[in-house]
């Protein structure tokens, strides 16, 4: 059983893949709306009078905050700058589903014309320089293809570990599982994206070759 629900009247385009909640490309270019949520994070890093734990939740509102503004710009925010090493293998998967998510949102316009999310923290457990926080993910958004019907998801559940490095709380690890992450377990990148081709020419959207599907083209390396 799934521990978290969509609701939404959008009936599903594709054949295995539901909705996305994130996207990536090789250019991150920052929104005013992600550059503010970094610098909201860098200065409470900075202040005294906060505890550890409302700078952990500030960090991670910051890590969502710019997870569901690239969604809305169809284009990657850099959050690099909240991660402890951006190169581990955790990431890396994350960044091709990321990747996978902002191809199906250009292929069948399911950027985010609005959105609201909700972080319902179950614990947040702090042990010298090391943080573990369980806490569930809701959220309303507006797809751009069936604007203005609101799509709802709750429930999701992440475990995140968070590091202290010289006096800044940073994100290690995020840990949860949707549609998606199932899928990555069983197909490589590229064999999602030849289904989501594949299923863009099957609804009668129109040919890879159009213009509309070429500008999406670049998003998957």
């Amino acid at each position: 059983m799934k521990n978290y629900q969509h609701k939404t009247k959008f009936l599903p385009l594709l054949l295995f893949i539901v909705f996305v909640s994130s996207c990536a490309t090789s250019q991150p270019i920052n929104t005013e709306t992600s550059q503010m949520a970094i610098s909201n994070y860098v200065e409470a890093q900075k202040n005294p009078n906060l505890s550890d734990e409302e700078k952990i939740k500030i960090a991670i509102e910051a890590y969502f905050t710019l997870r569901y503004e690239s969604q809305k710009q169809l284009i990657q925010q850099d959050f690099s700058s909240l991660l402890e090493d951006p190169t581990l293998e955790w990431l890396q998967i994350e960044k091709d589903k990321r990747e996978i998510e902002l191809y199906l949102a250009c292929m069948f316009k399911l950027s985010y014309q609005s959105y609201d999310f909700q972080l319902d923290y179950s614990s947040i457990e702090i042990e010298n320089d090391a943080a573990k926080v369980s806490l569930k993910e809701s959220h309303q958004v507006v797809f751009t293809a069936i604007a203005p019907d609101v799509s709802e998801m709750s429930g999701l559940v992440h475990s995140i570990t968070l590091h202290k490095k010289d006096g800044n709380w940073l994100i290690y690890q995020d840990e949860y599982r949707d549609e998606n992450t199932n899928i990555f377990a069983s197909r490589t990148k590229e064999q999602v994206k030849n289904q989501i081709d594949s299923n863009y020419v099957a609804t009668g959207e129109g040919s890879l070759e159009s213009p509309e599907a070429e500008k999406c083209q670049h998003i998957v390396h």
